[in-house]
């Protein structure tokens, strides 16, 4: 772990990485959600005879993507390093994103959300290992808690925006598409910026171990057996955290289109209503951080949702 400064009086590289994480995955999950709100806009400029089957695969195909990405990423950032594993899969995830934008069928979407979800699953093993190596003990917490907001925020600004701008607007759907790129190539820039070459991190890391009279004691006590990582409180764990990523996961993509087609829900609507479940998973996060700012949200939600619930929804 490391938490030396960059510059005297500057800003502490610790700090710098909770930002840049947090809004990392505001990113990715503004792309996420920004299409289940729109199927139907897509469906219509596909010609109209995409299946609701079809549409439901887009995001299908997105996780593939993701899920497959996930242990060759982890192995890369061990060999190269976080930055070199970063960098290429957020550009190949502003490829994708264009792709998708400027996709003519939807054999084309699948592939550009297959190619999205492997660009997204470079930053998920290089994430946490930032945090872990970089924040310090008595902060991780509290760091935590505020990176892993921004999956709940973007998720549910991904909604807003794309109800907004797309449901109620009448912007084409491709428009969300072009503001995921855009916030794209200001991450790749802020992750050349910021992140520390694979040699710049080794060093940093032997000059903590050798400043660390206690650290090979410290590793030798975190050494976890296989067994361990089977007993029935890890399986529990594994399963509860299967089910509650199963069902968020599964609303988000699910849910606008629901509301849309089944329920009447019309324009912003669909994207507050369905953000709420995004909003009150951040309020876990942000009650870790001060409840204050937990009870504003939820009140702000709320007065969101009963504002344009009467006016939109039929």
């Amino acid at each position: 772990m490391n938490n030396g400064k960059e510059h005297p009086g500057g800003l502490e590289y610790w700090k710098k990485i909770v930002i840049l994480l947090c809004v990392g995955w505001v990113t990715i999950w503004i792309y996420r959600s920004a299409l289940a709100p729109v199927y139907p806009q897509i469906r219509q400029s596909l010609g109209g005879s995409v299946s609701d089957t079809a549409l439901g695969s887009i995001s299908s195909f997105y996780f593939l993507g993701y899920v497959v990405m996930q242990i060759p990423a982890g192995f890369l950032v061990d060999k190269i390093g976080k930055k070199m594993v970063l960098i290429p899969g957020f550009v190949m995830f502003a490829i994708a994103a264009f792709i998708v934008a400027r996709a003519g069928s939807i054999q084309m979407i699948y592939f550009g959300s297959l190619l999205a979800g492997l660009g997204c699953g470079s930053f998920y093993g290089s994430a946490y290992s930032l945090t872990a190596q970089n924040i310090p003990a008595n902060k991780k917490s509290f760091s935590t808690a505020i990176v892993n907001s921004g999956s709940a925020v973007g998720s549910g600004f991904g909604m807003i925006l794309s109800s907004f701008l797309v449901a109620q607007q009448g912007l084409p759907w491709q428009i969300m598409m072009y503001i995921s790129v855009i916030m794209i190539a200001f991450i790749v820039v802020a992750f050349y910026a910021i992140i520390r070459s694979n040699k710049d991190d080794i060093a940093s890391q032997e000059a903590y171990i050798e400043n660390k009279s206690d650290y090979k004691k410290n590793i030798s006590n975190e050494k976890v057996s296989f067994r361990t990582l089977l007993a029935p409180k890890m399986l529990f764990t594994y399963i509860l955290y299967f089910a509650t990523c199963y069902a968020y996961y599964m609303i988000v993509t699910w849910l606008p289109n629901f509301l849309a087609t089944e329920r009447g829900f019309k324009g912003t609507a669909i994207g507050f209503s369905s953000s709420l479940v995004a909003f009150a998973l951040s309020q876990v996060h942000c009650f870790l951080v001060s409840w204050q700012i937990s009870l504003w949200i939820i009140k702000f939600s709320l007065l969101l949702f009963w504002k344009f619930q009467p006016q939109q929804c039929y």
